[in-house]
């Protein structure tokens, strides 16, 4: 087992923390920015961030401290202190939320108010050495996954935290960092396999079972090497960020088939964490030692932003708002719109679809798009796995904003189950997509 003092060493601060992070998205107003008001950690970084809609939000960090806004980062109240090494957080509502720590035998926090208050989670197998991930599903299905170094578990409830099950993930890995899951059954976990850290190589596994099977869909052939970080811009489109050890070429890798198939490819600069995708096309990616960069491609080229350091997670309420945790709390938006949820106007013939309602929901999502002149256009909406869910839009759409609602059920008019939906927009040929989850 890990002292407590080796993993603080392992995260430990190495420079300054960047002042800004912009790029050129098509739109000269959106850009990243630190939040003046937002805590500054002072020994590491913060590890983790998560927000319910582009308002509510919570960040943690390894010196114990859990931080919660509720005004888009305009202003933080620190809602606890542990005493853990808070490694991650999510949350199902706005009302129940965990927080994954590496301090065993007390790995796992938990609040059904927001935040106000915050216990030890009950009936968690003993002996697990921490929890690196958090991937909450609905109010009962979650999923962790632990630690980067060995031995590597999936810590998974479906009743909503009244009995979790340990599952040990050997011999498919012996380090895991981050899970994703896009329904109560199928998911996947990053990380590596071999002694960590010189002998490890990097390791994408999948489960649709539930986690009682898994299958490699990723293995890396460099020593050394382990999966970070997982980001699913749409479903058929994910990222996952390659880290090697001190002094080596790091790499990244993509799926462009829902995560059947990966590639990987160089980044170039060492210490990759933390990577974020806004659209299928256009994401960030930062860490311990690395220059903050922006890709426009896919991945195809990378551009260099500002020096940055100690950038550890990534996250998109939608693809025009997005919060990334650091050595402080950075948000990516149009710093001229004060509603997180209002759709800008469009420029140029240039059309844009957003959320304007709560998300996650339980009932129904309100979207709305823009078009400067009148156009054929599709909203459909896809679940995890790329099948369509609902057509709420297909035909000619006039100029101007448009708003529709989806009530959460299929075309046949049936109840859609909890978990990640996708809704696509199609017009003047062009496309984009936003993320929602249904809770029921």
């Amino acid at each position: 087992m890990r002292s407590r003092t080796l993993i603080l060493a392992r995260f430990a601060s190495l420079s300054p923390i960047f002042v800004a992070l912009a790029a050129d998205t098509g739109s000269a107003q959106l850009a990243w920015r630190e939040l003046p008001n937002a805590p500054v950690s002072t020994t590491i970084r913060h590890d983790d961030l998560f927000f319910v809609d582009g308002n509510t939000g919570w960040v943690v960090n390894v010196v114990g401290e859990i931080h919660r806004t509720t005004d888009g980062g305009d202003s933080w109240e620190l809602q606890a202190q542990t005493g853990e090494l808070n490694r991650c957080v999510g949350f199902a509502n706005a009302g129940r939320g965990w927080v994954g720590t590496l301090t065993p035998p007390n790995i796992l926090y938990e609040t059904f108010d927001g935040g106000e208050t915050w216990s030890l989670a009950p009936n968690v197998p003993a002996g697990l050495p921490g929890i690196c991930g958090l991937s909450v599903v609905d109010e009962n299905v979650v999923y962790g996954a632990g630690v980067f170094f060995e031995p590597a578990t999936i810590l998974k409830t479906t009743d909503g935290g009244a009995a979790w099950d340990a599952i040990s993930m050997a011999p498919h890995a012996s380090t895991l960092i981050d899970v994703y899951f896009t329904s109560p059954d199928s998911g996947f976990a990053v990380g590596g396999l071999g002694e960590f850290s010189n002998s490890t190589r990097s390791r994408i596994l999948f489960t649709s079972d539930g986690g009682a099977s898994w299958v490699t869909r990723f293995a890396g052939t460099r020593d050394g090497e382990w999966g970070w970080k997982i980001s699913f811009p749409s479903p058929s489109v994910g990222y996952v960020s390659l880290e090697r050890v001190e002094g080596m070429t790091n790499h990244f890798a993509k799926t462009t088939d829902g995560g059947v198939t990966w590639t990987d490819a160089a980044f170039g600069t060492p210490n990759v964490q933390a990577i974020g995708f806004a659209t299928e096309k256009m994401g960030w990616i930062g860490g311990r030692l690395t220059t903050t960069h922006v890709t426009t491609n896919g991945g195809a080229s990378w551009e260099p932003l500002l020096e940055t350091r100690n950038l550890n997670r990534i996250r998109f309420v939608h693809e025009n708002l997005g919060y990334a945790a650091g050595k402080t709390v950075y948000k990516y938006s149009d710093p001229t719109v004060t509603a997180a949820v209002d759709p800008p106007a469009p420029s140029a013939g240039r059309r844009r679809l957003q959320l304007v309602g709560r998300n996650p929901f339980r009932t129904d999502v309100a979207l709305s798009f823009e078009l400067e002149r009148e156009g054929a256009a599709t909203l459909v909406v896809y679940d995890a796995a790329g099948a369509r869910v609902r057509v709420l839009v297909d035909g000619a759409q006039g100029p101007g904003a448009q708003r529709f609602v989806w009530d959460g059920r299929s075309d046949a008019g049936q109840p859609a189950a909890s978990g990640v939906y996708f809704v696509r927009l199609s017009a003047t040929g062009r496309e984009e997509s936003v993320r929602v989850l249904l809770v029921r």
